[in-house]
């Protein structure tokens, strides 16, 4: 499996230019950001010149407060004029003075008041015969919105002091001013003007002789080729000025023009030359006595040794910078360096922590009022919200960010922005979405001449049209992005784009043509040191080989796992072993491909403990059943029955599983804080390391063995440390041994006490090309092809030539006609769906009374009590049948039931049903649906309480609200819940029950899943008598997600509920019968047995059966949708 065809990684913050983001694990695609990324730290670095020349042109005797006090005081021209007189300052001194103040006062994220004592600066220089000093206070005035990003509004005030400058034949002020616009056009993205006054700057100081223009409008061409993304060119530009400053000994101009060739040579990965000229920076600031430039060099020294994988370093040095911002409340530059330490421990893996330096980064945004400030903090917090894979709190943030920098017409952030967002929806699945997103941002980014974001956004777009199928748009289009990195120079992503347009090949059968763009790839990564891309090269080779039959596919294979393994890559190393699984597969080699399957699996948990999120860990299973699929083909091919089965436990229901064992809450609760602590700092440790290798392999100037080997050393004693640490836990703490530890596969033994002699498992595993049934039972029934070795659990495993897009099909097919209640019964979709899932195991199934299926992917949709034998009769006809999510749940539910027996739940029955909905009888759901009144829910509800006479509690009409069911749940053995169900596609854990709303209660009547999910619900049934309330989210490996799995979750080992739009009366007389059936097994208060009281399972079956053999609903869309999900017994 071509290890690039998955979702695109992309890096999510946005402050300073970062290289690291092209070491990233692939598949990546960058984040239209990437190049903004210096932009916090730069601005303060532009104006530290200007500063220091305006304090050195005025009065250093003067006291600003008296004199801003003063001036304060009198309005009128003349009296200024005296004022100032009798000050001993001249209106050019003063306002220069003020001007100063005024960038001091922007320097600390003051802007409001910056403009005030500017506006008092430009009223003073008015007064005075020399506008050389205006011109500076309209630059000073340029760059106070520079710093707001107000950019439109900063060009505006170097145009007015150009123009000044002009009147006033000030040439080195016009020379000045045109570089400070040509700056600010290349920062709001418009590079071509940014360029074009430069060198006009630049033209204009060589033909007048004037030296020192010349320097500053060298260091602005370097500035602007800087922002324009054309790094070699900014370099020539400065190191082409610093010998003019050198020769003149202006100390703040050589450490000024120095910092920035510093920021110039790092993109290029020059990093010893960086870093050496940052350290040389920040002894030249101490020296003067500059705490604002020392703090400014620290955070880009910071960036060098996070560039070059050296994070504790980079810590320590962006902490130093924030104790200098801290000691001279620069609260601006404060946001920053928070800023930078959040990115670094995002890229770390210390997610919580980066959270925290986001949000302080935020706050300080609000509190200095910096737009600019509050979108990046914004959009750093979407991006990491869209890493943990919530993707709806991640377009919210990155919303707000957009409409700052949409309110600040920051025409090209705002579009970066945007392509920030299609990402997001892409990795939703919302592709229509993000093409539209990402073409109309094109469009900016070409007007506006913005190379790096322009080829990012091809590729974007190249990988949408790819997984669209639309494979000659995403050919034009990775070609485009192409043409664009060859232009600029960018190795590694050729290097990526290369991996995808060899797979766009790959799929049409352009054979030659894909291994071509797959060597290219090779050959680039290799040449740039580029580890784990290269990984991906031979990966993709590999397939290539593999499909094409080419006995070179196994040496492509084992060289991807080399590389992958080195550059700590993960996924790579997944991919790289399910490729020679698969191969051994081909070749019948079941040993070696067993060994490969067991070592992809390993490399697969590795992964999955690293996800965070519970909803990630839920979709986790979508992209890794590779790995499970290939070990149970390799085991049943040694003959192993047993081993193949816990093969597709292992894949199974791990998130539901870590939920019913309350993991991560528990974990934490038992740990001290020391521990807590300790755990922190270790995870931290290894996340680093992993990410220090990653990055000193992928970059040539960093790669030499020497590195590459302690790094690996320091790393294996790190994971040896860490599992030091957890066996200790483990005995300090013997309740945490399922909660951290990845949990073996059940055994066949642990199963017995689910079972008896009328009892059986049958658990499917659906792949692309076939499904497997295990079907599991007391040996002595077991069917030929059961585990050769007597026991007394057996399990025996068949597989059918049918995978998931044809169980797809039949199965739509079959509910379709079910909900249209087509006369034809059974139908010819369910008799095929029979056969194939049931057939093989059909003798074995003789005298089975329980039948507990495990479904699998699209199977957990169909109805298998309407499922038909080749004689008509259905399988509810046979068995009682009930559905779990995996054996291994069902042992953990199982567990926890026993633990509560000595607590069971006082009340036996709780019955909600026909909830007030209002004086109009009825309920509008906004985007959803509208809801009437069912008072047939109400005739069931009485129906159902007389059967428990004196134990049933009726919450009806009004009393049917939701505070009220959340209360009272605990204490009921079973829960009626009969009113509107309602189903949320786009999101499952959104689907929820309608009740009626309590007065003044938070409550808003709609008992989502995800609030289930939160809740404790002990019953030992919950009946949902409402519409679809069976339907949910099918994600592989971990089943059906609704109502029923967060009922599940919240401690109910047995969910009743349906998988279509049932109708009232049928619904009420399958319901009353199932409770008189269930009635007498509530009253002997105890689990049935073999031979005495009936199951759950057993009941409904009845009450199914009822419904059939009457006139009126034999039809199965009456009876056929009630499914019981859970513990049948």
């Amino acid at each position: 499996m071509p290890a690039s065809n998955s979702n695109a990684c992309v890096s999510s913050t946005r402050t300073r230019q970062s290289s690291a983001a092209s070491m990233r694990p692939c598949p990546m695609v960058r984040n239209p950001n990437y190049f903004r990324r210096l932009r916090g730290w730069l601005t303060t670095a532009l104006s530290v010149t200007g500063m220091a020349l305006a304090i050195g042109q005025a009065n250093p005797n003067a006291d600003i407060s008296t004199l801003i006090e003063e001036l304060g005081n009198v309005s009128q021209p003349a009296d200024r004029t005296a004022l100032l007189k009798r000050l001993g300052q001249s209106p050019e001194q003063s306002a220069r003075l003020l001007a100063a103040e005024s960038h001091r006062l922007a320097d600390f994220g003051q802007f409001t008041n910056a403009i005030a004592i500017n506006d008092l600066a430009l009223e003073v220089g008015s007064l005075g015969p020399d506008a050389t000093a205006l011109v500076q206070v309209r630059r000073e005035r340029g760059v106070i919105r520079f710093r707001e990003a107000r950019y439109p509004e900063a060009v505006a005030e170097y145009e007015q002091a150009v123009e000044l400058a002009r009147q006033a034949r000030d040439s080195q002020g016009e020379l000045l001013a045109l570089g400070d616009q040509a700056k600010t056009l290349a920062a709001a993205g418009e590079h071509d003007r940014g360029r074009l006054l430069a060198e006009q700057a630049l033209e204009q100081a060589r033909q007048r002789r004037d030296t020192l223009a010349e320097a500053k409008a060298l260091q602005s061409l370097g500035e602007v080729q800087r922002r324009s993304s054309k790094f070699v060119e900014a370099v020539t530009a400065l190191e082409s000025a610093l010998p003019y400053f050198i020769a003149t000994t202006n100390r703040t101009e050589i450490a000024e023009t120095r910092l920035k060739l510093a920021t110039a040579l790092a993109p290029l990965g020059r990093y010893s030359e960086a870093e050496a000229l940052f350290r040389e920076v920040i002894t030249q600031f101490r020296e003067e006595e500059d705490p604002s430039g020392e703090a400014i060099a620290l955070g880009n020294l910071g960036a060098v040794y996070e560039y070059t994988g050296r994070y504790s370093e980079a810590a320590k040095t962006y902490e130093a910078s924030l104790r200098i911002k801290e000691q001279i409340h620069d609260l601006t530059g404060q946001m920053m360096t928070l800023n930078n330490l959040g990115v670094l421990a995002q890229q770390t893996g210390r997610y919580r922590q980066a959270r925290t330096c986001f949000d302080a980064s935020l706050r300080l945004a609000d509190t200095t009022g910096d737009p600019a400030g509050r979108a990046m903090a914004l959009h750093n917090l979407g991006g990491l919200s869209h890493l943990n894979g919530r993707y709806t709190e991640a377009l919210r943030l990155l919303q707000a960010s957009l409409a700052i920098e949409e309110g600040q017409k920051n025409v090209v952030g705002a579009a970066e922005t945007r392509g920030y967002i299609a990402l997001v929806y892409r990795s939703a699945g919302l592709l229509a979405e993000a093409r539209l997103e990402l073409e109309s941002v094109l469009g900016v980014f070409q007007e506006h001449a913005v190379p790096y974001a322009e080829s990012e956004t091809w590729h974007n777009l190249g990988e949408i049209h790819f997984a669209t199928g639309e494979f000659n748009q995403s050919v034009k289009e990775f070609n485009e992005s192409l043409r664009l990195k060859r232009e600029l120079e960018d190795v590694i992503g050729q290097a990526k784009t290369h991996n995808h347009l060899g797979l766009v090949y790959q799929a049409t059968h352009r054979w030659d043509e894909a291994r071509a763009a797959f060597e290219t790839s090779l050959q680039l990564t290799r040449q740039i040191g580029a580890r784990a891309e290269e990984a991906r090269a031979w990966l993709n080779l590999g397939e290539l080989n593999r499909l094409r039959g080419s006995s070179d596919a196994g040496s492509n294979f084992r060289r991807a796992a080399a590389s992958a393994e080195e550059a700590s890559d993960l996924e790579a190393v997944e991919a790289a072993h399910l490729g020679i699984a698969r191969l051994a597969r081909q070749n019948r080699d079941w040993p070696a491909a067993a060994s490969a399957a067991r070592a992809a699996i390993e490399a697969t948990e590795a992964i999955r403990a690293q996800v965070e999120d519970p909803a990630l860990q839920i979709s986790f299973g979508s992209g890794h059943s590779g790995p499970y699929e290939e070990l149970i083909t390799a085991t049943l091919g040694l003959n192993q029955p047993e081993p193949a089965w816990q093969a597709a436990e292992q894949g199974k229901t791990r998130t539901l599983l870590a939920l019913l064992e309350k993991g991560r809450a528990s974990f934490s609760r038992s740990l001290s804080e020391a521990e807590q602590k300790q755990e922190e700092t270790l995870n931290g440790r290894l996340a680093e390391l992993n990410l220090k290798l990653r990055v000193l392999l992928a970059d040539s100037g960093s790669t030499n063995a020497n590195a590459a080997a302690r790094t690996r050393q320091e790393l294996t004693a790190a994971r040896r440390d860490y599992d030091r640490f957890l066996r200790q836990l483990h005995i300090a703490h013997p309740e945490l041994a399922v909660q951290r530890v990845r949990p073996p596969p059940p055994e066949l033994s642990q199963v017995a006490p689910l079972l008896n002699d009328n009892t059986a498992i049958l658990e499917y595993v659906v792949s692309d090309v076939q499904t497997w049934l295990f079907l599991i039972r007391k040996s002595a029934a077991a069917a030929p092809g059961a585990s050769p070795a007597p026991r007394e659990i057996s399990v025996a495993v068949h597989s059918v030539n049918a995978g998931r897009n044809e169980l797809a099909r039949l199965g739509r097919a079959f509910r379709q006609r079910m909900v249209q209640q087509s006369p034809r019964v059974p139908a010819p979709e369910g008799q095929e769906l029979y056969q194939l899932l049931l057939g093989p195991v059909q003798n074995a199934l003789n005298g089975i009374r329980l039948l507990c299926v495990v479904p699998d992917a699209t199977l957990w949709e169909i109805p298998f009590a309407a499922l038909a034998d080749s004689s008509g009769h259905p399988l509810i006809e046979q068995m009682a049948i009930a559905q779990v999510p995996s054996v291994a749940a069902w042992l953990a539910m199982d567990r926890l039931a026993m633990n509560r027996a000595a607590t069971r739940p006082a009340g036996e029955i709780l019955i909600l049903a026909n909830p007030e909905l209002g004086l109009s009888r009825r309920r509008e759901m906004p985007m959803l649906a509208g809801f009437d009144a069912i008072p047939g829910t109400e005739r069931q509800a009485r129906a159902i309480a007389e059967i428990f006479p004196g134990r049933a509690q009726l919450l009806l009409g009004p009393d049917a609200t939701e505070s009220r069911i959340k209360r009272e749940c605990r204490g009921y053995r079973i829960l009626h819940l009969a009113t509107h169900g309602l189903y949320e596609p786009n999101d499952p854990m959104f689907s929820g029950l309608l009740l009626a709303r309590e007065a003044n209660s938070a409550d808003d009547g709609f008992w989502e899943a995800r609030e289930i999910l939160e809740s404790e619900v002990p019953a030992e049934l919950t009946v949902l008598s409402a519409c679809e309330s069976a339907r949910g989210g099918v994600y592989s490996g971990e089943g059906l997600r609704g109502l029923s799995w967060a009922l599940f979750v919240a401690g109910c080992p047995s969910t009743l509920a349906t998988q279509w739009a049932v109708a009232d009366e049928s619904t009420a007389d399958l319901m009353i019968e199932f409770y008189r059936q269930l009635q007498p097994r509530l009253s002997a208060n105890n689990r049935p047995t073999a031979g005495t009281l009936i199951t759950k399972a057993e009941a409904l079956r009845r009450a199914q059966l009822t419904l059939l053999k009457s006139e009126r609903w034999s039809h199965p869309f009456h009876w056929a949708p009630f499914v019981l999900t859970g513990d049948g017994r």
